[in-house]
């Protein structure tokens, strides 16, 4: 569905009103990325080492070509198995879709100045997320004496009541036991736009035109990035997969500020033009119809997420490193920007 407005609103043509608003549609048609790793035919394994063991890689390659590896791990299947890295898509995905809306006044100022004023927004729901569904979900803990946390890596801690945990896995086995670290992509992401746009042109002459737009915007959402590679400023999954709505919040392509300053002008050689007016034939289309352009953009920094650098809280999302908890407690300045600590 699609809905404009245009409203010349004195019938003078100085005086614009346009508004409108759209659904789009993204299709689901770059999924391979995903799809390259599924068992039995292309599947990703998972080498763990037992608890106070070490694996050597040449323990594990190299790999000869031909060879049938180990039976997927399962219930009643003997040992030597193979413990696969789940990867793949929901299989009952939605269809990404953004609702999108502007309502604009453009006024003429005088014969050369034109202002624009807008509200653009927008609505995304079904988008993709990044999710492991093969690890250990948080809870909150209920006891008065505390809780034991530390998931599957054997490293147990007792958080306070009220406290949101990983509980502490005595088998140290994922809730599959028979799989590794999975990498999913779920459409349940939402994200929401919006901004206010201003907008200044101004004819200098016939020949220079200038323009000055500036932006004020949030964009937020749960999981900007599908992999790591796409954005550096954010973690790669996202951090509970039974309660989305702790990563809300800025995108991390999110610049709240943009202004943008331009201007064209149309050099003074060739046919008409102060120089080289009468140039003709080849001549004239070499030092003719020559243009400079130029554009300024200035916008505010990203946001970026912390994040601890290992799964210490032991949920067993190995692709997602945990992240630092708020200090209450915490005075001084965040960003003290020394080399050695730019961030505290």
């Amino acid at each position: 569905p699609r809905v404009g407005l245009a409203w010349d609103v004195f019938s003078d043509g100085k005086t614009a009103v346009r508004a409108g608003f759209g659904t789009y549609y993204s299709l689901l048609d770059a999924l391979s990325f995903m799809l390259n790793s599924l068992p039995p035919y292309n599947g990703a394994l998972s080498f763990t080492p037992l608890k106070g063991q070490k694996l050597p890689l040449s323990s594990i390659v190299p790999l000869t070509p031909g060879t049938q590896i180990p039976p997927s791990c399962g219930p009643g299947v003997a040992t030597p198995c193979t413990t696969f890295g789940p990867q793949g898509v929901q299989p009952n995905a939605k269809t990404p879709t953004v609702q999108e809306w502007n309502l604009s006044v453009e006024q003429q100022i005088d014969s050369r100045t034109a202002l624009r004023i807008a509200y653009v927004g927008s609505f995304g729901y079904h988008g993709l997320l990044s999710i492991d569904p093969n690890s250990v979900p948080a809870q909150v803990c209920a006891d008065a004496v505390g809780c034991l946390a530390g998931g599957i890596s054997g490293a147990k801690t007792t958080v306070a009541e009220g406290t949101a945990y990983i509980p502490y896995v005595a088998s140290g086995k994922r809730p599959n036991p028979y799989l590794g670290a999975g990498f999913f992509w779920y459409t349940d992401g939402n994200s929401s736009y919006n901004a206010l746009q201003v907008d200044v042109t101004r004819h200098m002459s016939s020949s220079l035109q200038f323009r000055a737009n500036y932006s004020w915007s949030k964009n937020l959402d749960i999981n900007s990035g599908l992999t790591g590679a796409q954005a550096n400023n954010q973690a790669q999954m996202v951090l509970d997969r039974t309660d989305l709505r702790r990563d809300w919040g800025p995108s991390a392509l999110n610049a709240t500020h943009q202004a943008h300053l331009s201007f064209t002008y149309d050099l003074p050689f060739g046919n008409h033009r102060r120089w080289l007016g009468t140039a003709s034939g080849v001549t004239g289309k070499l030092v003719g119809g020559w243009q400079l352009n130029t554009i300024t953009s200035l916008q505010t920094g990203f946001p970026f997420t912390p994040q601890v650098g290992s799964n210490i809280s032991g949920d067993g999302d190995t692709r997602n490193p945990d992240r630092p908890s708020l200090n209450s407690s915490f005075t001084g300045p965040i960003v003290p920007g020394n080399p050695t600590q730019w961030f505290n």
